[in-house]
């Protein structure tokens, strides 16, 4: 068996790199937050402000981490989706021979192979890789983080300079990590909850501490907006509460979607599984916290332990329901690799544990499977031919100068070089959308049929305190409409 599963390791790897790369779609689906990302790197190529016509009402804007990255293609290649899509089957390629020195470290041979090659066919990233987004790649540095932060660790009192150069690595790779997104605070957290409490050495937290100013100050003189998210909106406590109650539903979830995703058992039993957790949800959560603590008062905890618990409570407090496999991906090895070590001590050599093994090679199977079902799928709607036709008209009839309302503005931005507004952003301002027209100058509302009320009309007046808007439609295809406001 020793053979097999180390012959099977390279094989799959190299099956994972050919299979993704070729199943590569151009364009993209509808998600806007894409194309911000690309748009900042465009600026970045030319040499213009970070933020500059993204939008009208740009209500958030992301830090530059991953718009480096992308500009660095966009710079020789321009904007290719297939391209800047390769970055996910790079990222994720690396981070599975990552994972698998990581699950080293605390179990040995064959689980190090096993959770590799059960994270490489994942079917979440099968299909997440048709986005352009930043989540595979700070997933890649945030792992690569941990395993410099091991080194560092284990070169500690040789005489040697590899535990400085390894300090000095694990701080500039969280330091990136963090500007490719604000979660990677946590990773400099639990460097400085690790040293202060449980190795008791708060000298050493000291350059951790030094990096994450410095790459909080690099992020903020980037993403600093006037119109921030929680500038604008009011979360009242209630609200922060309600969210973290969701959220302790969510997480075991979606942990569930990442374990069995896209089979017919994650859809049937998924939404029983969200209703039970609503209740042992917040046990666990409580459960957990008090484990924590526990092992921390004794100082019994590692650096990705801390990393861990600090990353779950981040997700969990954030006042923002949290329902998407890809806001859990920077703890599913950490997470995988401690349950499988504990029931590892449980059930050594027995029974049990060569069941757990062949129940991931289940997974692994099932796996492939799903894969092979969906192996022509394609979710672009960017370059579908209504689309795209009408991104024409607007280029040929919207001048830069006028302004246009529609529910993805920064995606029709990339296709156009037009700069729009959506018809809301905040819940507040949903249901009287239209009172946002004539502050912002919009000229133009672009309705997509399948979505909006609105489009079931070809003339609509509304009134609006003390004067009228009128809108006219213009154009129409058989998925959108566009109306001249008036």
């Amino acid at each position: 068996m020793t053979k097999i599963f180390q012959t099977l390791f390279p094989i799959v790897f190299l099956i994972f790199c050919l299979a993704n790369i070729i199943t590569l779609h151009d364009g993209h689906n509808w998600g806007d937050d894409f194309a911000q990302y690309i748009l900042h790197a465009i600026n970045l190529v030319e040499h213009k402000p970070y933020t500059e016509n993204i939008a009208l009402d740009l209500w958030t804007v992301v830090p530059p981490g991953f718009p480096l990255i992308l500009s660095a293609l966009i710079y020789w290649v321009g904007v290719n989706f297939k391209i800047l899509k390769l970055l996910n089957v790079i990222f994720c390629g690396f981070t599975a021979l990552i994972a698998f020195f990581l699950v080293d470290k605390k179990m040995k041979y064959p689980w190090p192979q096993i959770v590799s090659i059960w994270f490489l066919t994942a079917p979440w990233f099968f299909f997440f890789k048709q986005n352009v987004l930043s989540d595979i790649p700070f997933l890649f540095f945030v792992s690569l983080s941990i395993w410099v932060f091991l080194k560092y660790e284990e070169q500690a009192g040789k005489d040697n300079n590899s535990e400085q150069i390894f300090c000095v690595l694990s701080i500039l790779l969280m330091g990136y990590a963090l500007l490719i997104r604000w979660a990677g605070i946590s990773l400099f957290f639990g460097a400085i909850l690790y040293f202060s409490v449980v190795r008791r050495d708060w000298k050493k937290s000291l350059g951790f501490i030094f990096g994450a100013l410095v790459a909080s100050v690099i992020g903020i003189n980037f993403s600093s907006s006037p119109n921030g998210h929680f500038g604008h909106s009011q979360f009242l406590p209630k609200d922060w509460l309600y969210a973290a109650w969701m959220n302790t539903a969510y997480i075991p979830k979606v942990l569930l979607d990442f374990v069995i995703s896209e089979s017919y058992l994650s859809k049937f039993i998924g939404p029983t599984v969200f209703s039970i957790f609503k209740i042992l949800g917040p046990i666990i959560f409580l459960i957990s916290t008090v484990f924590f603590m526990y092992k921390l008062s004794k100082r019994r905890i590692s650096f990705m332990g801390c990393f861990t618990f600090l990353y779950f409570l981040g997700i969990i407090l954030w006042p923002v329901q949290q329902g998407a496999s890809r806001y859990i991906l920077p703890v599913i090895i950490p997470l995988t690799t401690y349950i499988l070590s504990w029931a590892q001590r449980l059930f050594k050599k027995s029974r049990i544990e060569k069941l757990l093994i062949g129940l991931f090679m289940i997974f692994i199977v099932k796996n492939l499977l799903v894969i092979g079902v969906n192996w022509k799928f394609n979710d672009d709607n960017l370059y579908q031919k209504e689309t795209l036709e009408m991104a024409k008209w607007v280029i040929d009839n919207i001048p830069p100068s006028q302004h246009y309302m529609f529910y993805k503005p920064r995606a029709l931005r990339l296709l156009t070089n037009r700069t729009g507004a959506a018809f809301w952003v905040y819940p507040e301002d949903q249901q009287h959308w239209y009172r946002r027209i004539k502050p912002l100058n919009i000229q133009y509302l672009i309705s997509d049929k399948q979505l909006d009320q609105v489009t079931q009309y070809n003339e609509v007046k509304l009134p609006v305190d003390n004067y009228e808007l009128t809108f006219n439609k213009v154009w129409e295809n058989s998925r959108y409409k566009i109306f001249e406001v008036k």
